[in-house]
């Protein structure tokens, strides 16, 4: 795909879900089905001949006659060589085939595979179709133990897994694990499709670095080309250890000319859209779901639950294209995510490439700006797929959600990511929304030559930060650079926002009554020498960041002190808060450290001896009424005229939101129909947040 500037692309098509016209043609052979961690893997042995598609059907009744070959038992397609990582053998050479049993051998060239996701306790059975595409016709001659199983599979709900692939050493020394997820089409409350069109084995790699136990996580997001399975993009990283890096793949069999592959800019793409072909329509209805983010989320989830990882500390690392990536993740978990660091990043994405229509068959055109299927955290409204794709508005959108620290690096003499006056608006919306972070810039082009800055002078000084401990988000700094207009001849030519300012990690006080941040103006080098200009002292705003303790109401009214080194106050002020982001305007910040107070005029000692008995009085109340099937949800919140209530999956992908007023009295609510397993209900307001484990069934 050719990328113009910073701007990405994007398309569609429809799955198949009617029989075609049946004629005599070849079958599979050797149909057999294991079932393994959630998922039923179905292999075969294929006909000879190429240019094949395989349908795959599942009944809870034995297939004995071709009238239950329709739509209702259909549940999705491969094509040829269904069982070869076409993606490793590209990119690793050789022929590779994929395993579905960790501790197995690999399948045969000679064999086909589909995987799905259970959704019922429940036997099934399946039987798998040929299709010649060269006539779009479909055999549906039923062969009992042959292309029909004639005995069902014991299925049963339970979180898929990852299934380990091949080990490598490469030239960095660090020993990879390749994984792939047989993602499909079948969405469940527990685990999301990955893919529109039926099965597919999706490539990502684990590296462990260092030996000691609970570690912090990397998720990498390596720019379109080969680095992102060969780890040439981890060279700025070669002295970071005790962690585990996943590296994530951003890839998918689409035809594109000559070439074999697409990508989704690290996104997803259209419901409807048929990835084994070239030629999609354009959409201009339906959504556009977030497949390829699915599995990166998952892969970070899994790897919580599987190795030993400090879940408080997992951050996103995106290179280039790689950048859409690590940010948009940060914007749909922001609550998970540390920080995220991103080089030479594409931050904005639509699509203008008049040589390449793939990326409006993924997405639509900007004009239509499809809805997807991430839901707005306030509102609960889903979102715009182009709205989603910009990480200004993300970060309106998630301005008072628990946010990541941002850090960037942009080059003003980068001809791939072009600096442009997307980037000083960027670094606007980061100050305008309380986020914090760093934002770098210096003569670099998107390779890194030219650069200003080293590495180590623009990565975060990562295992000091943690989701569960508080930060100040800087803003409106007055001894920040100037990045300029957006032409790269204006402006500073190198310079950061916020790239004076620090905090000291190890003594932030967080308490019912009070929190307090300890703040600094630091040496800023650049190039390994100390930058012409020094400060002793400047001005900023401070915001409020992850604070678990500290969590004025609105009404009350917030007083805030400033010492210096020698303890003397230098500056004071009081206001009542009014909910939402707390910040405290033009803080003076010393480089011999300022230590700024904050505290809840009237909040007593007794208050912060035993904060949770006096959370839990003002906690809202949340009631599940009714059966399974029929099930009602009741929150009284006193005082509180607006509050989120929201069903989620156990996968975390949130199902339904609504908000509601239950400031007066207990309001219920119905819920809406979903597919049967254990959902999370939660409520959120101004009062605090309750949530609860609750079944449902068609």
């Amino acid at each position: 795909m050719n990328v113009p500037r910073f701007l990405s692309t994007a398309g569609l098509l429809l799955c198949l879900t009617a029989p075609l016209v049946q004629v005599s043609a070849q079958t599979v052979s050797n149909l057999s089905a294991t079932y393994r961690d959630g998922q039923v893997f179905l292999t075969w042995t294929c006909p000879k001949g190429t240019n094949r598609q395989y349908n795959v059907y599942r009944s809870t009744t034995k297939f004995t006659d071709v009238s239950q070959l329709n739509s209702s038992t259909f549940v999705g397609f491969v094509r040829d060589s269904s069982c070869k990582n076409i993606r490793l053998s590209e990119i690793l050479g050789g022929s590779r085939y994929f395993k579905i049993d960790p501790a197995g051998t690999t399948l045969q060239k000679t064999q086909g595979l589909f995987v799905t996701t259970c959704t019922n306790n429940q036997p099934y059975y399946y039987a798998v179709m040929v299709v010649k595409l060269s006539s779009n016709s479909e055999n549906k001659k039923i062969r009992s133990g042959k292309n029909t199983l004639k005995i069902p599979v014991s299925e049963s709900v339970a979180m898929p897994r990852p299934v380990f692939q091949d080990s490598a050493v490469w030239s960095t020394g660090d020993k990879v694990n390749y994984y792939a997820w047989f993602g499909n089409n079948m969405e469940t409350p527990h685990f999301p499709a990955f893919c529109s069109v039926g099965s597919y084995g999706f490539n990502f790699y684990v590296i462990r670095r260092g030996s000691t136990s609970n570690n912090p996580l990397f998720a990498f997001y390596e720019g379109l080309r080969e680095n992102s399975l060969k780890g040439n993009g981890l060279d700025s990283f070669k002295n970071v250890t005790n962690c585990y890096i996943l590296g994530f793949d951003d890839w998918m069999p689409t035809p594109n000319g000559n070439n074999s592959g697409e990508n989704t800019f690290w996104s997803g793409y259209h419901e409807n859209y048929n990835f084994y072909i070239e030629n999609n329509p354009i959409p201009t209805s339906g959504v556009v779901k977030m497949y390829s983010q699915r599995r990166y989320i998952q892969s970070i989830y899994w790897a919580q639950r599987t190795f030993s990882i400090d879940t408080q500390r997992t951050y996103t690392v995106g290179v280039s294209n790689g950048g859409m990536g690590a940010y948009l993740t940060a914007s749909l978990i922001p609550q998970k995510i540390t920080a995220a660091y991103c080089v030479v990043p594409v931050f904005k994405v639509i699509t203008i490439d008049n040589n390449d229509d793939q990326p409006e068959q993924m997405w639509g055109d900007t004009a239509t700006n499809l809805f997807t299927d991430v839901l707005h955290p306030e509102t609960g409204q889903p979102l715009r797929v182009f709205d989603l794709f910009d990480t200004r508005h993300m970060l309106r959108v998630n301005r008072h959600q628990s946010l990541p620290l941002y850090y960037s690096v942009f080059g003003k003499k980068d001809l791939t990511v072009y600096w442009t006056s997307f980037m000083p608006s960027l670094f606007d919306s980061l100050q305008r929304n309380g986020a914090g972070g760093i934002s770098f810039w210096d003569q670099r082009t998107h390779n890194g030559s030219g650069k200003n800055f080293l590495d180590s002078e623009t990565m975060p000084n990562w295992y000091s930060l943690a989701n569960n401990i508080p930060y100040p988000a800087f803003s409106n700094c007055s001894i920040n650079q100037n990045p300029g207009n957006g032409n790269p001849n204006n402006g500073d030519p190198y310079g950061a926002i916020n790239g004076y300012l620090d905090w000291t990690r190890d003594n932030v006080t967080d308490a019912t009554c009070e929190i307090t941040f300890r703040l600094f103006v630091r040496d800023l080098y650049v190039g390994g020498v100390l930058a012409p200009n020094q400060y002793t002292t400047c001005t900023a705003d401070v915001t409020v960041r992850r604070a678990r303790n500290f969590k004025p109401q609105p009404g009350q009214l917030i007083k805030w002190k400033n010492f210096d080194s020698s303890n003397t106050q230098i500056q004071s002020g009081s206001f009542v808060y009014n909910g939402g982001l707390l910040t405290i305007p033009g803080v003076i910040i010393n480089k011999s450290k300022c230590r700024l107070n904050i505290k809840i005029d009237g909040c007593s000692r007794e208050m912060e001896s035993s904060p949770s008995t006096n959370l839990s009085e003002r906690l809202p109340e949340l009631r599940v009424i009714g059966g399974p099937s029929r099930p009602e949800a009741c929150v009284r919140d006193p005082g509180q005229v607006s509050g989120m209530l929201q069903l989620t999956g156990m996968d975390g992908v949130v199902r339904w939101m609504s908000r509601l007023d239950a400031s007066s009295g207990t309001v219920c609510l119905s819920l809406p129909p979903m597919p049967a397993g254990n959902y999370v209900l939660s409520y959120t307001s101004g009062s605090g947040s309750v949530s609860k484990t609750i079944l449902l069934s068609p």
